[in-house]
């Protein structure tokens, strides 16, 4: 049986599905937290969070789309959420968001990023986005582009602070 018709049954109550579901799905998503979180990000805790919200959320799926991507926006969600909480009660390290970018060999989220390499429009975009936490329309309408353009241009931002930080760990 597919995720999808799976997730179908689960929407109906069948709590059989669920189970084989989460036997499926749960060692590929904590993998996927456990690389997303850093120091003061628990993985276990932000899974458990996925968890609730795939339940609480189970009417809104659409089976017409895969399970697996639904299932992984929401973890993306939830992780953004759980840092924006850190950041409000000041336990996130300042930048955090910014760890996507970076190279796995970064031991810590302490870790300094090497902005000042980076160009200083590239470098302007990363602090609007994640230091100053600007949407991509403040960044689109502050820059006069639409908001596609904006969320290119971060993208190409962070592509090159990873080459930055390949290369610096290389």
């Amino acid at each position: 049986m597919t995720d999808e018709e799976l997730m179908r049954r689960y929407q109906q109550g069948d709590a059989e599905a669920f189970e084989t579901l989460y036997r499926r799905f749960a060692p590929r998503l904590l993998g996927y937290l456990k690389k997303k979180c850093f120091a003061g990000t628990d993985p276990e805790e932000v899974f458990q969070n996925v968890v609730m919200k795939l339940h609480r959320s189970r009417g809104q799926y659409d089976a017409r789309y895969p399970f697996l991507a639904w299932l992984f926006t929401i973890a993306q969600s939830v992780w953004t959420d759980q840092l924006r909480s850190q950041r409000r009660a000041g336990t996130a390290v300042e930048f955090d968001e910014a760890q996507l970018a970076a190279h796995p060999a970064l031991e810590t989220a302490q870790a300094e990023l090497p902005l000042e390499k980076l160009s200083a429009k590239d470098r302007e975009l990363l602090e609007s986005r994640f230091v100053r936490e600007e949407g991509f329309a403040e960044i689109a309408a502050r820059l006069k582009l639409s908001e596609v353009g904006a969320r290119k241009r971060v993208s190409r931002a962070v592509q090159a602070l990873r080459k930055i930080m390949r290369k610096a760990h290389s």
